[in-house]
Order: C-alpha cells, then structure tokens, then sequence
C-alpha cells in the first residue's frame, strides 16, 4: 500500500470522532449555548442552577462515547478541583443575600450558594466541552480544513505551531526534569531555590523551541511555502456522511430547548 493511503486510513470509526473539524467546532458552539440556556432555569427558593449538574453528567457519557482517553478525564478532574474550590471560596466569603446557615465560624446567603453553584458549574461545564473537542479532533485537521475554508495558510502554520510547539515544549521539560534528577539537582527547598532550579530548566527549553522554529521557517521557505500558488496536502480531511444529521439532530434539539425556556419563562 502506498504510504499516502497509510495516513489517509480512518484508525477511528466512531462517528463523532470522524466528523468533518467544522462540524464538531459548530456542535462545540452549540453545547456551550445548551449551558448558557441551562444557566437561565432556577429551582427551589434560592435560584439555584440544578440542571448543569445532569448536563455535566450528559457530557461525561458523550466523552465515554466518543472513546476519550484518561489524559481527557484527568484535564475534567483538576478543573472539577478547581470550580470546586471556587464554589466552597464563594460561599465561605461572600456575605450579600439572606443567611440560610449561620454557625460561629461560617454564614452561607442564598445568593452565595446560588452564585458557587453557577460559577463552579458553568466552568466545569464548559472547560469539558472545550476537553471534548481538542481530545476529538486532531490540530492538523483543524488547520487543513480552515485552509479549505479560504484561511490564509500562514495563519494555519501559525496556530499548527502554537499547538505543536506547546506539546514539544512540554516533552522538552519532561526529559530536561529527567536528565537533572540523574544528575543529583533536587527540585525540592524553599520557594525561592525552586523558581532558580525551574529557571534553569526553562531557558534550554525556550531555546531550543526557537531554534527549531527558526529550522522550520526555513524548510517551508526552501519548499515554496509562502508563494500564492495552491497548496496540495498529504493528509486528506474527508466528511463521514453523517455531517448534516448529527448538526439537524443539533439544531432541532436547541430550537426545542430555547422554545421550552420561552414557555418556562412565561409560567413563573
């Protein structure tokens, strides 16, 4: 087999991973409409946002589905810690609303559990949806299909090396961490001797990262790159045929959504 058809093979069969990049960039778009519609239902007296919680749980099963690896759900859990910690943060010091708990050491108001609820929620929803589509869809196909789209390609070569210099910023560290704890360097002590023993780190990573760009700058300068002509692509980009029934299926379901929020809001 020719080793242009070897890249082109579909690895995944899934139908949501092997959607057309725009296709899943507009359902992205949509899920995060779906919590900010979810953001306006309030129940119980104290305006509380009950239905992000069975939407986080929604997009857990939608990650399940599309086969998203443990790297995806530990990103979830350390921004799950952190709405956490700002949810327990806004209701242990915000003090406006009426109290309904008051203990010597802690008073909680309405609008504060309403407001932890929201903002907690709301990040960890939407930081998830965000995980969802970067764990589904590969930064290469992004930029081949915004070239397609009539995006300028230096600007696809610009958010491809974003991407790709930030994952080999991060592998750079990693061996650079490797290479000085064989050598004896502890990275433990005091605040002050950790930032010295970091920076020491940093700069040959920097370095390095700059002297790669300046090698590719060079490679695609050599190969034409930056002339009008139309560029051609080894990695083809193709549409899986479920593309307009998964964005109807989207669409219905929203239109739904924003006319039963109408009609919830004329009731109350």
């Amino acid at each position: 087999m020719h080793y242009i058809d070897t890249i082109n093979q579909v690895k995944n069969t899934n139908t949501f991973v092997t959607l057309y990049p725009t296709t899943k960039f507009i359902l992205t778009i949509y899920l995060i409409i779906v919590d900010i519609i979810l953001n306006t239902f309030s129940f119980t007296l104290y305006y509380l946002r009950l239905l992000l919680f069975p939407y986080f749980l929604a997009l857990l099963i939608l990650m399940i589905l599309c086969g998203i690896k443990k790297n995806g759900y530990k990103l979830v859990a350390s921004i799950a810690m952190f709405s956490l910690f700002v949810a327990i943060f806004q209701v242990a010091f915000y003090r406006q609303g009426n109290a309904i708990l008051n203990l010597n050491f802690l008073q909680i108001t309405d609008t504060a559990l309403s407001n932890s609820i929201t903002l907690g929620m709301n990040t960890l929803n939407i930081s998830t949806i965000v995980i969802w589509f970067f764990q589904i869809t590969d930064i290469e196909d992004i930029t081949i299909s915004l070239s397609k789209l009539g995006m300028s390609n230096k600007i696809c070569f610009i958010i491809l090396s974003t991407f790709q210099t930030i994952d080999y910023l991060q592998m750079q560290i990693k061996a650079i961490i490797i290479s000085q704890k064989s050598r004896g360097i502890n990275f433990n002590g005091n605040l002050i001797r950790r930032i010295g023993t970091f920076t020491s780190i940093l700069l040959p990573a920097f370095i390095t990262s700059l002297i790669n760009i300046e090698q590719r700058i060079m490679m695609l300068d050599s190969r034409n790159f930056f002339s009008s002509e139309k560029k051609t692509y080894i990695k083809q980009v193709n549409h899986n045929g479920h593309e307009k029934l998964v964005l109807a299926i989207g669409t219905i379901t929203l239109v739904f959504l924003i006319l039963g929020r109408v009609i919830y809001g004329y009731l109350i």
